[in-house]
């Protein structure tokens, strides 16, 4: 029975919700301040906010961090700008009630860029980041853009992984996998060396430069029911939320507004973004930017598998950039789509190889003449010794 109770008590703490009667108290509290903004009942008003936010910022997270210095442009940034208008934002995904806002916020800015660099919509799985990464899962996490670069759970590779080869389900699923990592970002950084919120004109220069912008946010009952206009109350407290920034209007609010970007689905908000007043509720804490291009460039070496001499090579991809196939003309007709393949020449010889690599941005090939000497090993005679018969 005991089991029983703490079982419908738990099930109704993690599904508390903002009644119909508190969210018209509150928009009359809002009406009072002078709130720009409208809020009412939405997908998100039906969670507790614990489902909806999940970042949580580590211990001195700016110790050891990646910060690059903002340069900004002589000419001044264009007064509204957003990176929908250039097509480049894919559809609003919906985290569910799971606490991966840190993952989305991840995820947005790289489909972005993929779009930008290339125009190939991508749809990549924050499920991967959730179930098969240390930078958190449902109960909350941090940025994760290193699992995108270089860094991988054990026995597998860095990159991203595509959604449909593990969809998201909302819970923290068994890793599962091997998955295909087919897209990479070059680098990423904070937004100069702030470990709060950067001033304005630095976070306009980054998203310019580098496309839509990973931030923290502090969130309440007043942003989880926002419906639309400009939000424009203060809220503190940690940054519990995480979000990504795909433009500005200085023409809106009373100083200036972002272009919000949420993981919260399309019912909330308009269409699933907020107008948000710059300084609000510390929206931009924790700035940060990811570097992705779809150059690519071949390299390879070769090395003999035993000593000096050996007819079998390995050979070592060194290529750069987002790559996604492989195809190798090693030079006696044969020919490998492997990463590192490894090839037995049937006779000593020198040979020319070539490498041709792709991705999103087309193909690069490198070509080195008499490139690897396949040598067979000369054979040894062995005299055996010549042992004299009949003396004692």
């Amino acid at each position: 029975m005991l089991g029983a109770f703490l079982a419908l008590l738990f099930a109704a703490s993690v599904h508390a919700r903002l009644t119909a009667q508190e969210i018209r108290n509150l928009q009359t509290e809002l009406d009072t301040k002078g709130a720009t903004f409208t809020v009412g009942p939405n997908p998100a008003t039906e969670r507790d906010i614990s489902e909806l936010c999940g970042l949580v910022p580590p211990d001195n997270w700016w110790v050891g961090a990646p910060f690059r210095e903002m340069r900004l442009s002589v000419a001044a940034p264009p007064e509204p700008f957003n990176w929908c208008d250039e097509g480049a934002c894919p559809p609003i995904r919906n985290q569910g009630p799971c606490g991966s806002c840190w993952a989305f916020a991840t995820v947005g800015p790289l489909e972005s860029n993929i779009l930008i660099e290339g125009g190939e919509a991508a749809d990549l799985s924050e499920q991967y980041l959730v179930s098969c990464t240390a930078a958190g899962n449902c109960g909350g996490g941090w940025w994760a853009h290193d699992y995108h670069m270089a860094e991988y759970p054990p026995g597998s590779e860095g990159g991203a992984v595509p959604e449909d080869e593990f969809p998201y389900v909302a819970w923290n699923a068994p890793c599962g996998g091997p998955y295909s990592h087919p897209w990479k970002i070059e680098s990423w950084s904070y937004v100069n060396p702030y470990y709060n919120v950067p001033p304005v004109d630095e976070i306009k220069q980054a998203i310019i430069d580098y496309g839509p912008v990973t931030v923290a946010i502090y969130v309440g009952s007043e942003f989880q029911a926002y419906g639309s206009d400009i939000f424009n109350t203060n809220q503190n407290g940690t940054v519990n939320h995480g979000v990504v920034l795909v433009g500005w209007d200085d023409n809106q609010g009373s100083n200036g507004i972002w272009i919000l970007r949420n993981s919260w689905g399309t019912g909330w908000g308009e269409g699933g973004y907020m107008r948000i007043e710059y300084g609000t509720s510390q929206v931009g804490y924790s700035a940060n930017y990811i570097v992705y291009s779809t150059d690519i460039t071949a390299d390879f070496t070769g090395e003999p598998t035993e000593g000096p001499v050996s007819l079998t090579v390995d050979f070592t991809d060194q290529s750069t950039g987002n790559i996604t196939s492989w195809s190798w003309d090693l030079g006696d007709d044969s020919t490998s789509e492997e990463q590192h393949p490894t090839h037995t020449y049937d006779t000593p010889g020198t040979y020319t190889v070539s490498l041709t690599v792709s991705g999103p941005g087309g193909p690069d090939t490198e070509t080195k003449t008499d490139f690897i000497s396949a040598t067979q090993a000369p054979r040894t005679s062995i005299v055996p010794a010549l042992i004299p018969l009949g003396i004692p």
